[in-house]
């Protein structure tokens, strides 16, 4: 997900992620949900029930960490 820098302020990353966490539990049944999040966006992910699992990796040349939703 992409949001440009001028419009982070309306919060359409939470809106983005919210309604993907809600159509991914009603279209798949599921309520567990990983994800590979770039580092510096932790607090974002933790903010919307993600935790850290594992250390830090490259992924494209950027540090990314495994974060998961249960």
């Amino acid at each position: 997900m992409v949001v440009a820098t001028a419009e982070r302020k309306h919060g359409y990353g939470y809106d983005i992620m919210n309604a993907s966490i809600k159509a991914v539990e009603k279209n798949f049944g599921e309520t567990s949900i990983a994800l590979s999040a770039q580092t510096y966006l932790k607090r974002f992910y933790n903010s919307l029930g993600f935790i850290e699992k594992g250390g830090e990796y490259l992924e494209d040349g950027i540090p990314h960490v495994m974060m998961v939703k249960d």
